[in-house]
């Protein structure tokens, strides 16, 4: 019998379909890991991580680095630039780097390396604690006047 991958992309389709199972937002489907063969001989580094464990994290490193790299050139030269040999423009190239840390997420959660309720309750207060350090944010009030007694 083969274990089935799910993806956000599967999700997705299944949504599309009408066949998804009903999961709370970032919840992990439930797939089977398949054990690495050899992956706990032995002890364990000093970090405690598995070899799997290990690379699932630095994918996500990987992934978030080339996150930055993206938006560094938006802010050089804007979205709608790109290379002069042609290729995406940077809002793409954003929009695929941010696809692959989504990935990586999917990867951590389906893992059990986190917990994608946990995360998605943190996103949750992150909203409603990060308006106030916005500035150019639409519908988004700051009203600091309250806050440091003097004038916005």
């Amino acid at each position: 019998m083969t274990s089935q991958i799910f993806t956000p992309a599967h999700i997705a389709a299944d949504l599309v379909s009408g066949t998804a199972q009903k999961l709370p937002l970032y919840a992990a489907p439930t797939v089977p890991i398949p054990p690495n063969p050899g992956e706990l001989d032995g002890p364990l580094p000093f970090n405690q991580l598995t070899p799997a464990e290990a690379e699932r994290l630095a994918l996500l490193a990987e992934e978030c680095g080339e996150v930055i790299q993206a938006v560094g050139k938006i802010l050089r030269h804007g979205y709608e630039s790109r290379h002069p040999n042609g290729g995406p423009t940077n809002r793409e190239a954003l929009e695929r780097e941010c696809g692959d840390v989504y990935h990586c997420i999917w990867m951590l959660i389906a893992a059990h390396d986190i917990d994608g309720n946990g995360m998605s309750q943190r996103a949750d207060d992150k909203a409603k604690s990060v308006t106030q350090y916005l500035h150019h944010q639409p519908g988004v009030r700051i009203d600091r006047a309250d806050k440091k007694g003097g004038a916005a």
